[in-house]
């Protein structure tokens, strides 16, 4: 479900702090500031009680400002951060915002690494991300699809105030920090109208490498969509390692 089709926009900053609170211990403070622009007959949803329902922005311009600080603890085994055979990523985030946008929003990010044979590993990443407030614009709903979400499905193209997915992969070490990999990648966003309720299973599955390139890790996959043709799935390319 889509709110419009007109465009917002936006102007943020934010000034990050980190620490190592233990060995594998990290925690961050981020103070942040956003600006939005919604124009006119963009939605504001309201999930902050039981009944729910998307509601109109009440002027022409819209938008307004956002003040808020996130507070984020890592805790990170990893034998190796760019291609870890064992070990295990575990990161929550909370986030207070105030101004004309009062909301909260947590993420719960889980990846676990299980070396099976010789340079051989399987790679289970497991998200949720839920994002509740009086008036939450479409810019600050949680979205789905994509090379680092959902593979076989177009960039952002599912979005919601909540949302669940995992990625699982099979991975085979072809360097220090290059490899191919088989994946399946399932997910799904609640609906706006009704945030306590999920849409079905999206499900995307393929193949692809990452290696190492003189600007950094390159991602190529190529995924396909539960229902499509082998000749039917996208192609996603990324710099950076995904998880």
């Amino acid at each position: 479900e889509q709110f419009t089709d007109a465009v917002s926009k936006e102007w943020s900053g934010s000034l990050i702090i980190g620490t190592n609170l233990m060995k594998w211990l990290e925690g961050s403070l981020a103070i942040n500031y956003k600006r939005i622009d919604l124009p006119a007959g963009m939605f504001l949803l309201d999930n902050s009680q039981s009944g729910t329902s998307p509601k109109e922005s009440e002027d022409s311009i819209g938008g307004g400002v956002k003040y808020g600080l996130t507070f984020s603890l890592q805790r990170d085994s990893r034998d190796y951060y760019l291609n870890p055979t064992r070990g295990r990523v575990d990161k929550i985030a909370f986030e207070i915002s105030q101004g004309d946008f009062k909301l909260r929003k947590i993420w719960l990010d889980f990846n676990q690494y299980f070396q099976t044979w010789e340079k051989q590993v399987i790679a289970v990443g497991l998200h949720a991300a839920s994002a509740w407030g009086p008036n939450i614009p479409p810019t600050e709903l949680f979205y789905l699809g994509g090379a680092n979400t959902l593979r076989g499905y177009n960039e952002d193209w599912f979005r919601g105030p909540r949302r669940l997915y995992s990625n699982i992969e099979y991975r085979f070490l072809t360097g220090r920090a290059s490899q191919i990999f088989l994946f399946l990648d399932l997910g799904t966003v609640s609906k706006i109208d009704q945030p306590n309720i999920f849409e079905s299973l999206k499900i995307g599955y393929g193949f692809g490498m990452r290696l190492e390139s003189k600007g950094g890790l390159m991602s190529l996959d190529y995924g396909l969509a539960r229902g499509y043709s082998a000749l039917e799935g996208k192609i996603h390319l990324s710099l950076g390692t995904s998880f």
